[in-house]
């Protein structure tokens, strides 16, 4: 067990935590006295917004959008209009996902396409698309290879991409310069909440609160999702 501490102004935050093999976690029951809500604490009303900097809130400098635009396979019926599919529990999903992605991000700066499930393991569900979304528009067909849940209910596949050096920076809303994936902090994609889901749906981006070196701030985050609807 070790402590971090973050510095954010007079203020001095401690998290208790400790290591894994490859990624560092951060006890939950310490999460909400360190970073307060972990639901970030700005909002997306307009497409607009995900492709300008609109608000002094947002730590990033992110710009951009995940659309779905088409499916094949078990994902034949999604397109951009529907973003929903029915299946039953412990069913295959097996099939490309078309999606066109547009980086308005800085040139240089990499940005890693990922695309998690809402269950199982999100430090284990995620799988990478591409290293880095180059600027511009660019029009990506993943395979999918999963198997939906056994119990009944509402679960996402969420795709996002961010300005970080990793898949995983990505996947566990850590910002690169900690040097360690944060996981179980309730911030992962994977945990994305239905306001979340539905901003990305509605408009190619969300909100969400991303851990950086000094503690929890807010980012925009390229996103969208198909929802899975297990009866």
């Amino acid at each position: 067990m070790a402590g971090i501490a973050f510095a954010t102004g007079t203020a001095l935050l401690v998290v208790l935590a400790f290591m894994a093999p490859g990624r560092l976690i951060i006890e939950k029951s310490s999460y909400s006295a360190a970073s307060g809500s972990r639901q970030p604490t700005v909002r997306i009303s307009s497409a607009d917004q995900c492709t300008s900097q609109w608000s002094r809130k947002l730590s990033n400098n992110t710009a951009g959008t995940v659309s779905l635009v088409s499916g094949a396979e078990s994902f034949d019926r999604i397109s951009s209009d529907r973003k929903e599919l029915v299946v039953a529990p412990g069913q295959s999903l097996d099939g490309k996902v078309t999606l066109l992605v547009h980086n308005g991000g800085a040139p240089f700066a990499r940005a890693p396409f990922i695309y998690t499930p809402s269950w199982g393991a999100p430090d284990k569900s995620w799988q990478l698309i591409t290293k880095s979304v180059p600027d511009g528009a660019t029009l990506y067909k993943p395979e999918v290879h999963l198997t939906a849940p056994s119990a009944q209910g509402i679960y996402h596949l969420i795709f996002a991409f961010q300005l970080e050096m990793t898949g995983a920076d990505v996947a566990s809303g850590t910002n690169w310069p900690i040097g360690h994936d944060v996981w179980d902090d309730g911030n992962e994609i994977a945990d994305f909440i239905p306001e979340q889901i539905r901003e990305a749906q509605s408009f190619g981006c969300t909100t969400a609160r991303w851990l950086y070196d000094y503690g929890y701030g807010n980012e925009t985050v390229p996103a969208d999702a198909i929802t899975i609807s297990v009866r």
